[in-house]
């Protein structure tokens, strides 16, 4: 077969068939990367025009090529493209101008009206001191430091650090004082601050430990320790009998209201008696509650005539799907959602790169690279993208149709239900089943993101939990 371009002879190395996925139109390696180089546009196919991705160019033309000789002219045409939009981005520009502007004059406004703050602050609390003088009265220890020095800025707001650790049900301030008993703990080894008091060399390492490796739950103030996994936290702090159950974000602190996936959850929904939110509930059509499957398996092992082979053949499958479930919850709620933001952020660090170059801020060099590099890392994360949306799609078809399995009328446990219990089980192995061939097909993708971008991806294991890796060329993972 002849390239239909100059006639040579195809073979497999520099006059190897190069074929549009979409029209299936062939040219020899040589003639492309000419055609590729030569033209002032993304690159695409000479004849239909379609757009071809990363991974098509690296596969076909080489990642030496498309690293060292393309990377110029793929750079030039795409600072070409953004150049041809720098008139519109010229009221960005005026917009950016008088923002500096205004932050010269709010600064200078922001230190003046903190010095008069500062100064109508300290006067306020000389008059205070001096209507206690006035009534001949002791004058309270934090209004002597206004009178007698500069005032110490702090912060006013109400904030617990922990319950009191005595016999009390109040809790700790900032300072360390609890509100309720008015006695001070203190704050280097949490022990009752007395006259006197001296640090016990354990109680302090201890304390230190506690500080260092916990937070405190923003609802009931109880300590909490993080060791792995995602950002959301569940207290399960009891208080005169009554737990705490509060979702909350480990890194600001904040109660979380959306849908629970944090591993002490899981943990705590298998305790009888305890019901944190109806079951079987679906968060905005999302991933369903895990107890609307997992209870349906319980009265499956209960009301069915299983051997103690099939019994753990049973708790296998229940314990795979809560692992399962708790890694497409995350993935539907923290990891796709990011991509999104970053891809839907491209067009505005665009132009804050063109309101930089505008503004002398980059040299046509550094514009040049930043927007390459930019335009790379879109596309990495499109591809990103794309593949989780699908997994987590995927997810979320495969847990509802799971509840849609189960009958409602499985928890009466009736013999007559028998068969349809047991084809039931078995609908749920089959759909999990499906969801691997799926896990397996993405894996494969994020394979040839890793080879495209040169970069490191998330290959998903047998119950989605994700692993670190690298590969090259061929395929294979590196060390």
């Amino acid at each position: 077969m002849d390239c239909l371009i100059c006639a040579n002879t195809l073979n497999k190395r520099e006059r190897s068939p190069v074929t549009c996925f979409a029209c299936e139109y062939v040219a020899c390696k040589e003639c492309t990367r000419t055609y590729l180089t030569g033209s002032n546009t993304l690159p695409q196919c000479m004849q239909c025009h379609v757009r071809f991705p990363m991974s098509f160019l690296i596969r076909k033309l080489n990642r030496s090529w498309v690293l060292s000789q393309y990377k110029d002219t793929a750079t030039q045409v795409l600072t070409s493209i953004e150049m041809g939009k720098m008139p519109e981005t010229q009221p960005y520009v005026e917009a950016e101008v008088e923002r500096q502007r205004l932050r010269k004059v709010n600064a200078k406004i922001t230190k003046e009206y903190e010095e008069l703050r500062m100064r109508m602050r300290r006067m306020n609390m000389q008059i205070q001191a001096n209507e206690y003088l006035i009534r001949g009265e002791v004058i309270p220890e934090h209004l002597l430091g206004f009178v007698d020095r500069d005032p110490i800025v702090t912060d006013t707001r109400k904030q617990f650090v922990m319950p009191c650790p005595l016999e009390c049900r109040g809790f700790l301030s900032s300072q360390y004082k609890c509100g309720t008993c008015q006695k001070s703990i203190c704050s280097d080894c949490f022990v009752l601050k007395e006259l006197g008091h001296e640090c016990i060399e354990s109680n302090r390492l201890s304390a230190e430990m506690i500080k260092r490796e916990s937070k405190g739950c923003p609802k009931c103030g109880a300590r909490i320790c993080k060791i792995d996994g995602c950002d959301q936290m569940y207290c399960t702090a009891q208080t005169d009998g009554v737990h705490c159950n509060t979702a909350f974000s480990w890194r600001t602190g904040k109660i979380e209201t959306g849908t629970v996936h944090n591993p002490h959850y899981y943990e705590l929904m298998h305790k009888k008696g305890v019901q944190l939110r109806n079951a079987g509930d679906v968060q905005c059509g999302g991933v369903p509650d895990i107890r609307a499957v997992s209870r349906a398996l319980d009265a499956v092992r209960r009301m069915c005539e299983f051997s103690s082979e099939d019994h753990l053949t049973m708790s296998d499958l229940r314990s795979n799907l809560v692992r399962v479930h708790r890694r497409i919850s995350e993935m539907v709620q923290y990891t796709t959602h990011e991509f999104r933001r970053k891809i839907n952020e491209h067009e505005g660090t665009m132009r804050r790169h063109r309101v930089n170059y505008m503004m002398n801020r980059l040299t046509k060099e550094a514009f040049a690279d930043v927007v390459y590099k930019t335009e790379t890392d879109y596309q990495k994360n499109t591809d990103l993208h794309h593949i989780l949306e699908l997994i987590s799609i995927s997810g979320i078809e495969t847990f509802q149709g799971m509840v849609r399995d189960f009958p409602e009328y499985i928890e009466h446990e009736w013999p007559e239900h028998k068969p349809l219990v047991y084809e039931a089980v078995e609908q749920v192995r089959d759909r999990l089943q499906q969801l691997d061939h799926v896990r397996e097909y993405c894996n494969d993708q994020l394979k040839e993101v890793s080879i495209t971008y040169h970069c490191t991806v998330n290959i998903m294991d047998e119950l989605f939990n994700q692993v670190p890796s690298k590969y090259n060329l061929n395929g294979n993972k590196k060390s």
